[in-house]
Order: structure tokens, then sequence, then C-alpha cells
């Protein structure tokens, strides 16, 4: 089966999807529009879709007609192969030579080897040399096509890599984030055990509540490392308004209390107790 062929079965297959791409061999100068569908290619004849597209030639051309399908936004090679189409002119000189010769009936067989001839003659070169030129000519574009896919392949792979590099960060700093929390909830299970404010897991805390009031600090004036070492939390406008408090109004030894208090809270009876305080207190 020949390549015209070949390629016409291969649009038919699938209309919508199957289209092929054309490229001129002694310029690399693309052939047709950019996507050519079975519908593109009048009465489904493509060496005549091609030498139109061509325009005037004066020698025999080698086209290089790639076989793709559509996928998504893309498409996929399924196939190449090379086809040549000759000028009108080639065949109107060789008939009167053939007259000349008084060949009867298989003037066709005869004028064939005239071509090839003639083809030698008018370039300096015989057929087989044009041939072979035209041949490495697409094979070239053909090289040149793989090593674009290959860069493009391995672009997308660098930044698949970058994707993985900042998902690493983002673990990292969650786990680091956890182990702090855990050193921070051992800490305060030792000092309940204890006593609260003669523990040592509580004078450890109290060594930290400066350290913690930067970070939160840091964090309020968008420093990216406080963000990072707290692990970039969310806080609603209570939490803001209270750590914005503490920050402007609170001494060291005042946090201390905080943490104290914050330690607590949840047992009901200091609850009540330290609701009864603020009670008493209250302007």
């Amino acid at each position: 089966m020949s390549n015209i062929q070949t390629t016409i079965d291969f649009l038919k297959q699938f209309p919508d999807k199957h289209f092929i791409t054309i490229t001129n061999t002694e310029n690399s100068n693309p052939v047709g529009q950019s996507k050519i569908f079975i519908k593109d290619i009048p009465n489904e004849d493509l060496k005549n879709y091609i030498k139109f597209q061509l325009g005037a030639i004066t020698k025999p051309t080698l086209v290089w007609v790639e076989l793709r399908r559509e996928n998504g936004t893309s498409s996929q090679k399924k196939g190449a192969c090379g086809i040549q189409v000759s000028p009108d002119f080639v065949q109107e000189l060789a008939a009167p030579v053939v007259q000349n010769l008084q060949v009867s009936a298989p003037t066709v067989h005869e004028a064939s080897p005239m071509n090839n001839s003639m083809l030698g003659n008018s370039f300096g070169l015989g057929f087989h040399e044009v041939m072979k030129m035209n041949t490495d000519s697409a094979m070239l574009i053909e090289v040149r096509k793989q090593l674009d896919d290959a860069k493009e392949e391995i672009k997308e792979l660098k930044h698949n890599n970058r994707k993985l590099d900042l998902d690493l960060i983002e673990q990292k700093t969650k786990v680091a984030t956890a182990e702090q929390q855990k050193e921070l909830a051992v800490m305060l299970a030792t000092a309940g055990q204890k006593g609260f404010f003669d523990g040592e897991g509580f004078q450890k805390l109290l060594e930290k509540a400066p350290d913690m009031l930067e970070k939160i600090a840091a964090m309020k004036a968008g420093n990216s490392e406080g963000v990072s070492t707290l692990g970039n939390p969310s806080y609603n406008a209570a939490q803001k308004e209270f750590i914005d408090y503490v920050v402007e109004n609170c001494s060291d030894e005042q946090i201390k209390g905080l943490i104290g208090i914050c330690f607590y809270i949840k047992n009901p009876e200091f609850q009540a107790e330290l609701t009864e305080l603020i009670n008493k207190y209250k302007v």
C-alpha cells in the first residue's frame, strides 16, 4: 500500500480526531494548514492537494507527513512517512521523446527512465542522489521535532519536581509544629503532676514565654520566619484582638500569669473561681 493511501486510510478511520501535518523538506516550511483533516482534502486526492499547496514546482519535491491524533488540548504522533510529488512539466517533456523513439503501447514504462535521467542532467545530480538528500532532510526534521518534544517533557518534569519540593517543605513545617505542640503538652502535663506553679515543667514554660510572645508579634508584623515557625495559623477576630492586647499591654510577669490561667481554664471549679474573681474587681 502506498504512503498516500495509508495516510488517507488513517484520516478516514477517525475523521474528527485524526489529522496530518505536512512539511516541505526543501525549506522546512509547512504545507497547507496546521491541521489537515480528511474533510480538507478535495475528493480525498492527497497528491493533488499537496501539489496545489506547494504551488509551482520545477523539480520532484519530497514532503514529510506526520499522522497525529487529537488528545485534549494537545495531540499524539501516530506515524510518519514521506511523499514525493513531481511537477507537471516533467510528464509533458517526456511525451515528445517517447514519440520520437516511435515506441508503441508501453510508453509509460519507457518514459519513467527518461524522467530519472532528465533529473540528473537538470540539476547536476543523479536521481538517487536527489532522493537521498531529500530523505536526509526529512530525517533531520523528524529529529528536531523529537528534540523539541523532549525539551517540553523535561520542562514539565522540572515543574513537577518544584511542586514536590514545596510539598516537602510544607510537610516538614507541619511536623516541626506538631513536635513543638507535643513538647509543650508534655511540659504542661509534668507541671500538673507536681503542682503547676512549683513544677519544673511550668518553669521551663515560663522561660519560653517571651520567645513565644516574640513569635506572635513577628507573625502580626508579617515576619515570614515567625509565621513559618508557628505553622502559619489562621486566627479569628477575637483571637487577633487578644494577641494584640497581650503584645501591646502585658509585661513578662503578666504573661506568665496568663499562661497559668490558660492551663487551668478547662477546670470547671477554677473557671468558676476565676469568674468570681473577675466580677469582684470589675469596675
